[in-house]
């Protein structure tokens, strides 16, 4: 045999052997315990062994059981948090790091959570709330730091999927242009967000959204914290979805428009309780005809969605009054204040006690007004349904 022969040999043995190796280590680590138990520890996983990004590890857990972390340098490929009907998988994180590098799943069928109290979660690609039929995806993030880097965030992703997020403190980040916050994404999703306490949602790239009902039904209900969006705010975007956003305090900051109801066809409702929160408006306010604002005054009035260009009214308004001492309010209330204003609401409906109210459309400022107030007369008892 010639040298260069017996060299070919020894190289193709070699590669083959490499190989094998290779795909050996990676693949898939499944969570083998139905109890709580740490991350870190190699004989919780089968086959054994921490799992690590850099192996092209995929991290399964679908038995029931929780994996903690509590430490640094965790990682994986993916994150599968329960298979099918019945399965169910959660993680729970205490401090530490966790790195995907391609997309974190959570209910794929069944019913997968994570629950972040502090440390940094990072997602190289999507994150999946709730992917297909009967899954059930939940995040519960209460401190630290979830970033998503090149990837959307989907909850409740297919027909008959659904997903949550529940944050009560801590950061959620689009660490990339072109990367949006879905909530219901497929026809027949169901998608919620509900955010309150110190919370902050900074989705500041170019061409970061939030579409509430993509064409599914999504809703995000802000009581407090800070929500921050570099392009637009959808809520109800392609014909048939409905979507809504609540705000009762804390501030949202949109770069670019507040759109509620994009397509001719999708239901939106944007709903303001008190004065409470901030809301500015970088670009336009636009409603369509199918889709509504809801304001409801406290004795002080109500925050006005503040717009830095036009906004085009329609569909239906309804005031509400939140049963406070109503002496104290004000002859007239901003709900509206724009660059300019075209439109006008095809309905008002009132809440008791509210009797009354005239909408004023100042065409010339554009602002959209309340005034002449009609409440029981004092003494008078009210049910309110």
């Amino acid at each position: 045999m010639s040298e260069t022969k017996g060299f070919r040999m020894l190289f193709c043995i070699v590669t083959a052997m490499l190989a094998t190796v290779l795909f050996a280590i990676g693949g898939n680590k499944n969570w083998e315990l139905t109890g709580t138990n740490d991350w870190e520890t190699g004989t919780n996983w089968d086959p054994d062994g921490v799992p690590a990004s850099v192996n092209s590890d995929d991290a399964k857990l679908f038995n029931g059981g929780t994996a903690r972390i509590t430490q640094d340098g965790q990682s994986a490929q993916s994150l599968t948090l329960a298979f099918g009907g019945g399965d169910s998988g959660h993680v729970r994180m205490e401090s530490g790091s966790l790195a995907i590098s391609q997309n974190q799943t959570l209910g794929r069928g069944g019913t997968g959570t994570f629950t972040q109290l502090a440390g940094t979660n990072t997602a190289g690609a999507d994150v999946v709330l709730g992917e297909q039929s009967g899954g059930f995806g939940g995040y519960y993030l209460q401190g630290g730091s979830f970033a998503v880097n090149n990837g959307h965030i989907r909850v409740g992703h297919l027909n008959g999927s659904t997903g949550e997020v529940v944050q009560t403190g801590g950061r959620l980040e689009a660490m990339t242009s072109n990367k949006y916050l879905y909530l219901g994404v497929d026809a027949g999703s169901t998608g919620s967000y509900t955010m309150s306490g110190s919370a902050v949602v900074a989705l500041t790239n170019t061409e970061n959204y939030i579409f509430c009902g993509e064409y599914g039904t999504g809703t995000f209900i802000q009581s407090n914290g800070t929500v921050a969006v570099k392009s637009y705010v959808m809520v109800g975007r392609r014909n048939g979805s409905t979507g809504c956003y609540r705000i009762e305090d804390g501030t949202l900051d949109i770069d670019g428009w507040l759109v509620v109801g994009e397509e001719a066809t999708a239901t939106g409702t944007f709903e303001v309780k008190g004065t409470a929160p901030t809301i500015t408006v970088g670009g336009q306010y636009s409603q369509n005809s199918l889709s509504a604002l809801k304001v409801e005054l406290n004795a002080s009035g109500v925050s006005p969605i503040t717009v830095s260009g036009a906004a085009t009214v329609n569909g239906s308004l309804t005031v509400a009054f939140d049963g406070t001492d109503y002496g104290d309010l004000a002859d007239t209330v901003t709900i509206i204040n724009a660059a300019g204003l075209s439109g006008t609401f095809t309905s008002t409906n009132v809440v008791a006690p509210l009797l009354g109210v005239e909408v004023v459309y100042d065409v010339g400022s554009g602002d959209v007004k309340l005034t002449n107030f009609e409440f029981p007369p004092t003494g008078t008892i009210v049910l309110i349904q």
